[in-house]
């Protein structure tokens, strides 16, 4: 079948399946177009695919991980920047204060700034 030729050639021409994703990813070429749409289109299938394999699960889990960890860290920084306005004098500022409207302001920024930080803590409450 096509699939099989199409091996057969890498195979062949010593093309590994990394160097054609990256010649599909990369290429200005509208003739490879609905190539590349078509891995576009299926990448959490193939993500998921490759997870479940054995001999990549651990290899996948751990890049996952650490990019979740890195947009996590990312929102983070963001939400602390001071111009947010997140930042308020804790000696100055009263109860009152905290109840009326910074704690609401507070919630809505930080699920508007960090919204996978807000989905995790939805999550794990």
């Amino acid at each position: 079948n096509a699939v099989d030729s199409v091996l057969r050639l890498m195979l062949a021409n010593e093309v590994s399946l990394l160097d054609l994703t990256k010649t599909i990813i990369s290429t200005p070429q509208q003739n490879y177009q609905p190539i590349k749409d078509s891995l576009q289109q299926h990448v959490a299938e193939i993500c998921r695919l490759l997870f479940l394999s054995t001999g990549c699960h651990e290899v996948v889990f751990g890049w996952a991980f650490e990019v979740v960890v890195r947009v996590l860290c990312d929102e983070m920084v963001d939400l602390s920047s001071e111009c947010n306005g997140l930042h308020f004098k804790a000696s100055k500022t009263t109860s009152t204060q905290l109840e009326d409207s910074f704690i609401h302001m507070l919630a809505l920024k930080i699920k508007k700034i960090t919204p996978n930080m807000f989905k995790m803590l939805l999550t794990l409450l």
